[in-house]
């Protein structure tokens, strides 16, 4: 896993709001046991944007990446 990939949302209950999930940590942190990704949500008007948020075009689809 490299930092910025993006991976389709593992869980069941979060998936159809959330539907990819973008690794946010690093590949250099590889030995670290956990992953800290972050939500990337479809950009449909009602997802709101903050200062950290980001628009991303992704596999044809605009979409807001949540770093709060």
């Amino acid at each position: 896993m490299r930092q910025f990939d993006v991976f389709p949302n593992p869980s069941p209950r979060t998936s159809g709001i959330i539907p990819y999930v973008v690794v946010l940590q690093s590949h250099l942190l590889a030995a670290a046991r956990l992953t800290i990704v972050a939500p990337l949500l479809p950009q449909d008007g009602r997802s709101g944007f903050t200062l950290t948020s980001v628009a991303v075009r992704f596999s044809g689809g605009d979409y807001v990446l949540l770093v709060d």
